[in-house]
């Protein structure tokens, strides 16, 4: 029995169009020899391609949105669509059909819930490391480093605790 190989299926055009990606990885990677090199890379991107910088949005007085959430999943829901039909080649109807058929009114809210609890907790965690940190570059990576910890660390046991809820409450 011959196993299928997805390397099979595609054209000389795909393969050097992944070619020409792993091309500007390795390049990513040469450039970023650290994890700050790296980091600092990825936001000069991220950047260029028009996303803000939370603390810049928030020092310029800037308000955040409650629906930037529902925008967020909005914009899910799009993703899996682009990449449901036009790489998976899954019909745009059945696509619609079993979104709709999992979509219910409570996912929208409980998704809004675990936004707010997971923001909350980010900041909260954030502000405190921040005030408890030192005035030096090695107290601020150490009080960075124990924000990030912590902040996945409430991430994992808040959703712990929101799935036994909406079990309890059958949503």
């Amino acid at each position: 029995m011959e196993r299928k190989n997805a390397w099979k299926t595609y054209s000389e055009e795909d393969i050097s169009k992944l070619n020409a990606i792993s091309a500007e990885y390795v390049k990513f990677l040469d450039n970023g020899k650290t994890e700050r090199e790296c980091v600092a890379q990825t936001v000069e991107m991220a950047k260029a391609k028009g996303y803000r910088d939370l603390n810049t949005v928030i020092a310029s007085g800037e308000k955040l949105n409650p629906g930037d959430c529902v925008y967020s999943d909005f914009m899910g829901i799009m993703g899996g669509f682009i990449v449901g039909v036009g790489i998976l080649g899954l019909d745009p109807m059945e696509y619609y059909t079993f979104t709709q058929k999992g979509f219910n009114i409570n996912n929208l809210w409980v998704g809004m819930v675990h936004g707010a609890v997971y923001g909350m907790l980010i900041a909260i965690t954030g502000c405190y490391q921040g005030l408890r940190c030192g005035r030096n570059a090695e107290a601020v990576g150490k009080a960075t480093t124990s924000a990030v910890v912590y902040s996945i660390v409430g991430i994992v046991l808040s959703t712990a605790v929101l799935t036994i809820l909406c079990n309890i409450l059958n949503i």
